[in-house]
């Protein structure tokens, strides 16, 4: 039996061949959403979603979030096209009275590294754990840039604090506005 040699850990991306598709459009200049952000702190487990399509951001959600990578395209252009950041979230804890006290902090930082919008101390996740089950954040921001926004670089960041396990989790997207 021979072995394969595996890749470079640098060009492995979850999802198998999503891998070869992200480097394939980055390498022809196409704009392309980066895949979700996801860590994991202690237990906590969270993932930062962008969706610009609304309509399947509830179709995922219908369908128990079973879809929700698939929900999250992309437009070619996202100037003027209104987005919904949210968070998922896997194994909380809970406090004495059997409910978990998770909080999410969202902040778009533009080009030049400022904060254009924030949101802070969301309620993420305020009930009874569900072993083994990902949760959608009770709170999403809403964002849309104007016309008279900076074309550049920008970030939109999420830090998820367990605040009974005293865990946190930051996570970031990044992405360009032409």
């Amino acid at each position: 039996m021979t072995r394969r040699r595996a890749r470079p850990r640098a060009l492995r991306a979850p999802g198998g061949l999503a891998g070869v598709a992200v480097l394939g459009a980055l390498a022809a200049g196409l704009l392309l959403a980066p895949p979700a952000a996801a860590r994991t702190a202690r237990h906590l487990h969270a993932r930062l979603y962008l969706f610009f399509d609304q309509e399947k951001l509830s179709n995922a959600l219908f369908n128990g979030g079973r879809y929700l990578r698939e929900a999250e395209g992309w437009p070619k252009r996202i100037r003027g096209a209104p987005f919904t950041a949210t968070v998922t979230l896997a194994n909380c804890r809970a406090g004495a009275e059997g409910r978990c006290n998770v909080t999410v902090d969202y902040a778009l930082l533009g080009p030049d590294g400022a904060t254009v919008k924030s949101s802070t101390d969301c309620p993420l996740w305020s009930r009874s754990p569900r072993k083994g089950a990902v949760v959608l954040s009770d709170t999403p921001i809403r964002v849309m840039f104007e016309a008279n926004d900076p074309a550049g670089a920008y970030v939109m960041r999420a830090t998820v604090r367990d605040n009974v396990a005293q865990a946190a989790v930051t996570l970031e997207r990044r992405f360009t506005l032409e």
